[in-house]
């Protein structure tokens, strides 16, 4: 009976395809920026799937939604999911495929009628993206204890929206404090954000382990000068020196294969067309098993 199960791949289609047209953006992609009106259609939608699929839902107070099927045992159930948020320029699958494959698991089991030995819990995690807030993985830390439920509380969005205010302006302020939800195991499908397995042809691939990421904000001091009369080689131009250091990172970042580093955003003080900039500021994000000793400052001045 095991080996013939097999879930409704035009059902996950459609549902993908559906929830992609709320925040949908020319291009075929979708923008539902985390606790904004869209992440909340997107739940909200997610939510009625759940439960007329049979599914209890429940919210922590990070906005982490838990939906689960029952089974045979009452013991901490096998949970699957992912997140619902995109990027401002986000595709159809990144993230709300591993959701909607959890649901739609469940409502194979559904159409065949099968009871499971321990419950099936499918998660949408809030803001994994961390694009309106300061950083990403906010759910899943604040479920894993990594980060303090006021500190989470008193976060500002980018357009100062307070974080516990934010949940409960969308209705997804829940009554449980976040990780008392407990789960036996977690597995999280996830489109492939690279070319590798294309081009090894392979369709699929199983995690082994993952990269430690580090974020580094590099502020760059300089000289303000007017950029029409004073001469190049006695400049102290913070932009120029930004753009020095950014290349000698890359350089560095190509000679270790499995770091990922990538210079994200570039804020420079000023920022008129006819002086040098005396501050300017950068941050990136460094991924990999292996560190580029020595290669960070967090300060630096322009030559």
């Amino acid at each position: 009976m095991s080996h013939s199960i097999r879930v409704n791949g035009q059902r996950l289609w459609d549902s993908i395809m559906e929830i992609a047209e709320i925040g949908a953006i020319p291009g075929g992609g979708s923008c539902r920026l985390t606790l904004t009106k869209e992440d909340q259609q997107a739940r909200d939608l997610f939510c009625r799937w759940c439960k007329k699929a049979g599914c209890e839902v429940v919210i922590d107070r990070a906005g982490n939604i838990f939906a689960t099927r029952p089974g045979r045992s009452t013991g901490p159930p096998v949970a699957t999911g992912s997140h619902l948020d995109t990027q401002p320029h986000g595709g159809r699958f990144d993230g709300v495929y591993g959701v909607l494959a959890g649901l739609e698991v469940i409502r194979t089991l559904n159409d065949l009628e099968i009871e499971t030995e321990d419950p099936i819990t499918v998660i949408n995690w809030t803001n994994e993206e961390g694009v309106r807030y300061p950083h990403g993985l906010l759910g899943s830390s604040a479920y894993a204890g990594v980060i303090s439920l006021p500190a989470l509380n008193d976060m500002r969005s980018t357009d100062g929206a307070r974080f516990e205010n934010n949940l409960m302006d969308i209705g997804y302020l829940g009554t449980i404090d976040p990780g008392k939800f407990k789960m036996s195991a977690y597995f999280e499908a996830h489109i492939e954000q690279g070319p590798v397995l294309e081009q090894q042809g392979l369709p699929v691939g199983i995690v082994p382990k993952i990269q430690g990421i580090r974020w580094f904000k590099i502020n760059v001091a300089g000289e303000d000068n007017h950029a029409g009369t004073v001469p190049m080689d006695n400049r102290k131009d913070s932009f120029a020196t930004t753009a020095h250091i950014a290349v000698d990172l890359e350089k560095m970042a190509m000679e270790y294969p499995d770091i990922r580093f990538t210079i994200g955003k570039v804020d420079v003080e000023g920022g008129v067309s006819h002086n040098e900039a005396e501050y300017a500021e950068f941050e990136h994000c460094e991924a990999g098993a292996n560190v580029l000793a020595g290669a960070i400052v967090t300060q630096a001045k322009a030559v």
